[in-house]
């Protein structure tokens, strides 16, 4: 969004979420506590912020898939203006970069809606879903629009899985700090426009009457036999190719991890760099970009690839000729 792209205004929410990070104690006794494997990524500023782009990418990579911020952009907007906001928008990144997403139901849902909110974001990641959140930052307080930003919520901690509870702990990649992400228990996280309570502490909010947001809730595969694959890549932004001077594309070193394997059983990961090429089924038979064959020698192997920073890479893995 567009408030939040000035060094002072990244300066200023930095302090305010450290703030929140050291006020927002872990709950007593805790049931249940969720981390998902996705770091917390660095969004570009320019042309009204790349948050919506950043927050895709890092579900993406969580799902086997890197794509950069601009190619994200690209497929709706080629001419990098306009934020991945609208959900037009997502309806058009989505099924091209082949994932699927539940859309929290704020159309149907009585408002105050931040407790139904809070309770659909635990139930997707109780379900290793990464969700994507929306809110509001207090240097836009005097504004009309129903979001400021966007970031991705990758964990949970907590004492009860069941309704809204003031102690659950909500772990929050922001995109602005570099590398944690914050941890705010559900009592200081909401707040109206106006920020005019846990927003004036601590300077970022999630929405409290009207909320937005979606769980990216896997791949468009449709083969049982796909095993679960991770990219993650040895640091956490990427070439800015949209500031006023253009920052050359690098090769990223990843490490693709696949899960779920049975050993002793030989296996393909396959790779693309088109993701309209990515078949959902019958992978053997379709062409791709890369292979490679393994034997699996224990439940979860991780395996190195470059990955064009400026581009697509796909990751599928399948057991041989399937």
């Amino acid at each position: 969004m567009n408030i939040t792209t000035s060094s002072s205004s990244r300066r200023l929410l930095g302090a305010l979420l450290a703030a929140a990070l050291a006020a927002a104690a872990l709950p007593a006794s805790v049931e249940a506590s969720i981390a998902l494997p996705i770091r917390n990524r660095l969004q570009w500023l320019e042309n009204a912020g790349y948050c919506g782009e950043v927050s895709l990418q890092e579900c993406a990579l969580y799902y086997g898939t890197y794509v950069s911020q601009a190619y994200i952009r690209g497929l709706y907007d080629p001419s990098q203006q306009n934020d991945l906001v609208q959900l037009e928008e997502w309806a058009v990144v989505l099924p091209a970069l082949g994932l699927k997403a539940d859309v929290f139901p704020n159309e149907t849902t009585p408002a105050p809606q931040y407790k139904a909110y809070a309770e659909w974001m635990k139930r997707h990641l109780e379900a290793r879903h990464p969700v994507i959140v929306t809110c509001y930052l207090f240097e836009g307080r005097e504004s009309a629009d129903p979001v400021d930003h966007i970031m991705t919520a990758s964990g949970w901690t907590g004492t009860s899985m069941n309704g809204y509870n003031d102690d659950d702990t909500f772990i929050i990649n922001d995109h602005y700090r570099s590398p944690a992400a914050f941890a705010l228990q559900a009592r200081w996280l909401f707040d109206t426009r106006a920020m005019a309570e846990n927003g004036t502490v601590y300077g970022i909010s999630l929405q409290k009457e009207v909320n937005y947001g979606l769980a990216i809730t896997g791949t468009t595969n449709r083969s049982a036999e796909a095993r679960p694959v991770r990219v993650e890549l040895d640091r956490i932004d990427e070439p800015n190719l949209i500031a006023p001077t253009p920052e050359t594309p690098v090769d990223l070193a990843a490490t693709v991890t696949v899960s779920g394997l049975t050993i002793g059983k030989s296996y393909v990961i396959y790779r693309y760099n088109d993701p309209a090429r990515v078949p959902t089924k019958n992978y053997a038979a379709a062409p791709r970009d890369g292979a490679t064959r393994f034997k699996a020698s224990k439940t979860t192997q991780s395996f190195p690839a470059s990955i064009r920073s400026d581009g697509v890479a796909v990751f599928r893995c399948l057991p041989v000729g399937k």
